[in-house]
């Protein structure tokens, strides 16, 4: 005998009837799952729930199946048999297979404790049939019957359903009814007895609905982003066909993939190829994360660059994060099978999946668009079109004036008129009104060009404090290449500072071909900006970054209202200025993502130093725009 046997109690066994009639007839009453929404040691039991837990529901009616999700602690079985007893088994990482098969070993069992028998031969309660079988055990009744039999040949163990028994309480109540009405006299005296024939007439009208004919078998099974996830959106409104979907977790997990709107999935364009290098240094297949606090993870902003998917016809399209947070994965499938992203974008041709900070996923999901206003967005795509043909409408409404025939009045889309081919006049702007999906008003007016005076001080303006930017930007990574430029993070300080000695220099070209004076505070920012980056570079590199992000951030910000303004000038006339603030923009944010990457908010009192960094650039840009 092995020493493993001797830990099982040693008993007599109970009866002949407990040896194996959990095969015949079913002992199990409840197993209840707990697992593990996030951990490792549950997967193959949350595999298991998702592929297998419905077909073992519909195969076995008879055994009620609970779910219960707790955090941080090993999955387990609790099965309830019909004896009382209840037996528990650890399923600390178990495959699906494994899973599988421990739960049909519960289900067949009796309930009753496994034990060591003393004797075989020997039983508390003896039986002159002897051990258990389905062939020698059987009521006395079934010998002096003939087969087939109805009655004895149906499934007797089964237990009722609610809706029978709802059935047979109401029919027991008509029976009752009947009899009320046949001993009472037609003109009851009694008043109790007349309400209780009420009563019982008024439950005979009642009509119970059969529970299966509330279901209706043909809708969909919800698939799983429908179950688990909760769907955002990203609508671009500036031109670059960057929509991009947003599947938030209850685990604050967030999946990112291609919105429907997205020209990929819209055309049906054929993905040749999808690139993870999002700049000379940076590859997001090189991301590799340990433990739950996701350890050793790049970082990400609303506009970090996630890859660039390149499609037929020489298009490239590139895919920004949306999100803030760490960045736990990329799907490097994509890399050999690039057709994943417009045949499975919400599954298997998700782009990445990246974790936000505990505590920031709900101000993130309110910042994205719900399913309802993303399909509503989809009406502003029109809205060009809409104020072409009210513009056209209007010029054909003067023309048709008598006296007004002959004016020289041109149509430039949308809505620009123009006066012969190079005079702008103005334009037509259109109002609407949205009642839920519904337009319901247009309102037309005319708006007059802005005098040249105006466009020029605006421009002035822009070109300003740009200038100003630029050197302060200079100065503060001089500051910091100074006290840190022999240290590991020199390099990339000397990297960053070499793009900013390239701005400030095409600001330094504009200036005088658009006749812009400098601000006067030139002097002052020189200075200001370098003691800023050497100041924050003696407290240590993450200081330095911590400050490179707080800047990168206000200018980022700053020159996306810059080519708002520009675009609402005049976006012909302003073409070259655009294409230098988009370039610039996209570099400033690059700085903000690669000092993030590098421990920025790792630094001393990280938030208080970033909001007071911010706070003196938004002051610098309000002195810089006015003297």
């Amino acid at each position: 005998m092995s020493h493993r046997s001797l830990q099982i109690l040693s008993s007599f066994l109970g009866a002949p009837l407990n040896n194996g009639i959990g095969r015949y007839i079913c002992q199990l009453q409840r197993i209840t799952i707990k697992f593990c929404k996030e951990h490792g040691a549950s997967k193959g039991v949350r595999d298991f729930i998702e592929k297998d837990l419905v077909n073992f529901a519909r195969e076995n009616p008879g055994i009620v199946v609970y779910l219960k999700p707790r955090r941080h602690r090993s999955p387990v079985f609790s099965a309830e048999y019909l004896n009382g007893n209840t037996q528990w088994m650890n399923l600390h990482e178990f495959t699906r297979e494994e899973v599988v098969q421990w739960l049909e070993h519960m289900r067949t069992r009796s309930g009753v404790n496994i034990v060591r028998l003393r004797k075989r031969w020997h039983t508390e309660c003896p039986s002159i049939q002897g051990v258990w079988m389905p062939y020698t055990w059987m009521p006395p009744e079934v010998n002096h019957v003939s087969f087939p039999n109805k009655e004895l040949s149906s499934s007797g163990f089964q237990e009722k359903s609610a809706t029978d028994i709802v059935k047979e309480i109401f029919s027991r109540q008509q029976v009752n009814l009947e009899k009320v009405e046949q001993d009472l006299p037609r003109q009851e005296e009694n008043s109790k007895g007349s309400d209780a024939i009420q009563v019982l007439k008024t439950v005979d009208q009642c009509h119970i609905q059969d529970i299966q004919q509330t279901i209706d078998l043909n809708d969909p099974y919800p698939s799983v982003t429908d179950r688990y996830f909760e769907t955002r959106f990203w609508a671009d409104d500036s031109g670059a066909d960057e929509d991009m979907r947003v599947l938030f977790h209850s685990n604050r997990i967030c999946v990112v993939t291609l919105a429907p709107s997205h020209p990929i999935l819209r055309d049906q364009l054929k993905v040749i190829r999808v690139d993870f290098q999002v700049k000379g240094d940076k590859n997001r297949l090189e991301n590799k994360v340990s433990g739950k606090a996701k350890r050793g993870a790049q970082l990400l902003e609303e506009n970090s660059r996630l890859c660039f998917i390149h499609c037929e016809g020489d298009k490239q399209y590139l895919v920004r994060s949306r999100v803030r947070g760490k960045l736990v994965e990329v799907n490097e499938k994509l890399v050999n099978h690039p057709e994943l992203l417009t045949e499975k974008p919400e599954s298997d041709g998700f782009i990445a999946i990246a974790l936000p900070k505990l505590g920031e996923s709900d101000a993130q999901k309110k910042q994205l668009l719900n399913h309802e206003d993303y399909e509503e967005s989809f009406f502003w795509t029109y809205v060009s079109f809409i104020q072409h043909l009210m513009a056209l409408a209007s010029i054909k409404a003067i023309l048709s004036k008598p006296g007004y025939e002959e004016l020289p009045f041109k149509l430039k889309w949308p809505n620009d008129i123009y006066s012969g081919r190079d005079t702008k006049l103005g334009g037509v702007i259109v109002n609407t009104t949205l009642n839920g999906k519904i337009m319901v008003r247009f309102q037309s007016t005319f708006a007059t060009r802005l005098s040249e005076a105006k466009k020029k001080a605006s421009i002035d303006k822009i070109l300003r404090v740009d200038h100003a930017g630029e050197l302060g930007a200079d100065r503060i990574y001089a500051g910091q290449v100074a006290v840190l430029g022999n240290t590991s993070i020199g390099p990339t300080l000397h990297h960053m500072w070499e793009q900013e000695k390239g701005h400030r220099k095409k600001f330094e070209e504009l200036l005088p071909k658009y006749r812009v004076r400098p601000t006067i505070m030139v002097p002052l920012w020189n200075v200001a900006g370098f003691v800023l980056g050497a100041g924050t570079a003696f407290l240590g590199k993450e200081s330095a970054m911590a400050c490179t992000v707080a800047v990168e951030s206000v200018i980022g910000d700053h020159y996306n209202d810059q080519i708002r303004e520009l675009m609402a000038l005049d976006p012909e006339g302003n073409k070259e200025l655009l294409e230098v603030i988009k370039k610039f923009r996209d570099e400033e944010l690059e700085h903000h993502d690669c000092a993030l990457e590098n421990d920025a908010e790792q630094a001393p009192f990280y938030r208080v130093l970033s909001e007071v960094i911010k706070a003196g650039c938004k002051t610098a840009i309000f002195i810089s725009k006015h003297i």
